[in-house]
């Protein structure tokens, strides 16, 4: 199962739409969205429900979440393997 990674993100508000531009992981990095490919509602593999965009970062498909009401953004990723490793 995956977890909730929480993210920073820059975005853009164009003709009533929320345009994600820039995501930065938790340990700092961070990353231009080069296009978002889709956006529509939908659950993701953490658990969450909420606005998802399919987007591309450095030539991979991303999919990045918006929640509406906590107002957080977040991805996927991978459960923590037992003793931190």
């Amino acid at each position: 199962m995956s977890r909730k990674v929480v993210v920073d993100v820059v975005a853009s508000f164009r003709s009533g739409k929320i345009i994600p531009m820039k995501l930065t992981w938790p340990d700092g990095r961070a990353f231009r969205i080069d296009r978002v490919l889709d956006a529509h509602i939908g659950p993701s593999k953490s658990g969450g429900f909420g606005m998802r965009y399919t987007c591309r970062i450095l030539g991979a498909e991303v999919l990045l979440y918006y929640d509406e009401v906590e107002q957080i953004w977040w991805c996927d990723g991978k459960e923590e393997q037992a003793g931190g490793f």
